[in-house]
């Protein structure tokens, strides 16, 4: 009777350490956040942009196993596909009513699911939208493709500073400043929107440097700055003349 037991508890210790080793590979979940970001007419997410932008991932050791995208359509007409190199999904629909646009309840958002088209990763990632659309986050499901090899690498010098931004020229009027590391992906939803496309001087301290976006999520124009500018819109630089009264999102770093 021992001896059965022991070896019943052996070909059971087996048979979960076969099954252990049988499952696949261990998914890797990144939500890219959009916070209602609207898109309009064709648009494209790119995924492999967004990855490395807001987690710092590079995508070298990595394939691309599924996506699912939040977002919702004003008429419920709106279409989305995801592309992987030169292999696409087919279209869905992505639903939503126009008395449930504006609003950000969980029950307004639908989620749509695609599968990797592609039998591998090499290419772009981009989801292509069509029809006027919000987004609220895209769900990123990878598998690492091989395993990391560990390899001394020089810390980066780290950054201090900060710099403040100001509603008139020559650092006058109201303001606000962030430290090294922070950012305001949309001033339309900060404070009210008071600084949204105006601030017209900004100051930088330390060692920082700003990047100032003309759209929101630090898109559009985008220009870095790493001294003071008193005069955004009287500097004579065109990229200076584009920002002024225009910055609608910031990254200090």
């Amino acid at each position: 009777m021992t001896r059965l037991f022991k070896f019943s508890t052996l070909m059971l210790t087996l048979l979960f350490s076969a099954i252990t080793l049988a499952r696949p590979h261990q998914e890797k979940k990144l939500v890219l956040q959009f916070h209602g970001q609207q898109f309009k007419q064709q648009s494209k997410i790119f995924l492999k942009q967004e990855l490395q932008r807001q987690h710092g991932l590079r995508v070298q050791n990595f394939k691309l196993v599924r996506v699912r995208l939040v977002a919702k359509s004003r008429n419920g007409n709106g279409k989305a596909n995801l592309i992987v190199g030169q292999n696409r999904t087919q279209k869905k629909y992505i639903n939503g009513a126009p008395r449930d646009f504006r609003y950000n309840d969980a029950n307004t958002w639908d989620r749509v699911n695609f599968r990797n088209p592609s039998y591998n990763s090499k290419g772009n990632w981009q989801i292509h939208l069509k029809g006027n659309i919000k987004v609220k986050k895209v769900v990123v499901f990878l598998e690492r493709t091989r395993r990391r090899r560990p390899s001394p690498r020089p810390m980066p010098e780290p950054r201090y500073g900060k710099a403040c931004f100001y509603k008139s020229a020559y650092y006058g009027g109201q303001s606000f400043c962030l430290q090294s590391g922070q950012q305001k992906m949309d001033l339309y939803n900060f404070r009210n929107g008071m600084f949204d496309d105006d601030i017209s001087s900004l100051k930088v301290f330390g060692n920082a440097s700003v990047k100032v976006c003309t759209k929101g999520h630090l898109g559009g124009r985008c220009k870095t700055f790493r001294s003071n500018q008193s005069q955004l819109g009287f500097t004579g630089d065109f990229w200076s003349v584009a920002m002024n009264n225009r910055i609608s999102s910031i990254e200090v770093y």
